[in-house]
């Protein structure tokens, strides 16, 4: 359901972006979406191995079981985000030229700060999806979001341009966050989990908005945040790393 969500949510937005700030815009939006939105394949693939799990497990199981995959994707995208943000620019330049990439590269930006909202999401929809019961809620905030999203859509359009498209999608990650975690009963769990690595993406994304790119602080700086990032989450990956092997 998610996925089908997803692609049909990305078909009308570069709809309304075209109608609303021309085609060129499409591809300012569309390019860099399509590069940042490659992490939502770690919580895709995560998705599919815990949802048959999840569906014969307790409730108190089913809620272990996600806010210890949540942890392991905080573990495993914190770091990555962090070390991408301020990378998203010199590649778009190298990849698909100067003068693209300086219209592209904040929305790129923008677009991967929401993915990691996104992903913190993933294990407690899950498990809203396993739990039929509270199934037919989760379509109506499906419903609800959707009216809110194509308006924060035409108004960063308006306002703002691509960039500010980018922003009504990373804000429609943040309700997302808020209305499914609520539902689950998870909402102050993940958000306590989740305020330190915050922190950290904040702090490389202000590293990023002010320096510059023959400074010191654009790349040791968040290189060094995400190497604390994943010092401070070792045991979730080293779990993770157990798991696996």
């Amino acid at each position: 359901r998610d996925v089908y969500k997803r692609q049909l949510l990305v078909v009308a937005d570069r709809i309304v972006i075209g109608a609303v700030a021309g085609v060129k815009a499409v591809s300012y939006y569309t390019i860099p979406y399509s590069l940042t939105s490659r992490t939502m394949m770690l919580s895709g693939s995560l998705a599919n191995s815990i949802f048959p799990k999840m569906a014969n497990l307790s409730e108190s199981e089913a809620h272990r079981l996600a806010d210890r995959s949540t942890a392991m994707l905080i573990a495993i995208l914190t770091p990555l985000v962090i070390v991408a943000l301020p990378l998203i620019d010199p590649f778009l330049g190298v990849w698909i030229g100067r003068e693209i990439a300086d219209k592209a590269a904040y929305v790129g930006e923008i677009i991967l700060v929401g993915t990691w909202i996104n992903a913190l999401v993933v294990p407690h929809n899950i498990y809203l999806q396993a739990d039929g019961k509270k199934l037919k809620k989760v379509v109506l905030i499906y419903l609800f979001e959707i009216q809110i999203y194509f308006t924060l859509l035409w108004f960063g359009l308006k306002y703002w341009g691509v960039a500010g498209a980018a922003l009504a999608w990373t804000l429609r990650m943040a309700i997302d966050f808020t209305l499914l975690l609520g539902l689950a009963g998870a909402l102050k769990r993940i958000t306590a989990l989740s305020v330190p690595s915050a922190a950290l993406i904040g702090l490389s994304a202000l590293l990023n908005c002010f320096a510059d790119g023959g400074q010191f602080g654009l790349w040791l700086g968040p290189i060094g945040l995400g190497g604390f990032s994943a010092c401070s989450n070792r045991n979730e990956l080293s779990e993770l790393l157990k798991s696996i092997f």
